[in-house]
């Protein structure tokens, strides 16, 4: 068998600043409304998410967020989503994760008395705690502890640990 090795393209930073109306200072990307404007944070351009989830009797799901947003280190990473579209349900939905920034186990960012992610076994954007855990503890489908396993609760509750999650972002325009 031969390989052969072809060279990307090259591909071009996409930035809101190739995007805003000539002579237009104000952040707003050309051609799209008004209403429909979405954060240029840093000269970079809006992203979304797509969340693919399986579990152990082959069936999948997924969850798509039409606005998706990672804050830096001083913001403890503060999660931003919005928009979803889905089969999965919604496992950021509300407050539960939205507008939260990231816990560890060593690094308690969460709204609850103790610290989520020591107590469900995994890093992740909680409040009090939460609807979602893709970072949980890697169990083989149905177990008896309460919510600390690879959790999407809309789809397959708490006490189902998924099989595989991933979670995709790209730029949104």
């Amino acid at each position: 068998m031969r390989h052969s090795c072809v060279p990307l393209p090259r591909l071009a930073r996409r930035g809101c600043d190739r995007l805003l109306r000539p002579g237009d200072r104000r952040r707003r990307l050309d051609g799209v409304p008004e209403a429909a404007q979405a954060p240029c944070e840093g000269g970079l351009l809006p992203h979304e998410m797509r969340v693919d989830l399986t579990d152990y009797e082959g069936n999948a799901t997924w969850a798509k967020y039409g606005l998706f947003h990672l804050g830096d280190a001083s913001t403890k990473y503060r999660l931003q989503v919005g928009r979803y579209n889905g089969t999965a349900g919604d496992g950021f939905g509300g407050g539960r994760h939205n507008g939260h920034p990231f816990t560890t186990h060593d690094n308690d960012n969460d709204a609850a008395d103790a610290n989520c992610a020591a107590r469900y076994r995994g890093a992740w954007w909680y409040d009090k705690c939460h609807i979602s855990n893709l970072n949980g503890f890697s169990y083989e489908g149905e177990h008896e502890t309460y919510a600390d396993g690879i959790e999407w609760q809309p789809w397959r509750g708490y006490r189902y640990s998924l099989k595989t999650a991933a979670m995709m972002i790209r730029p949104a325009f």
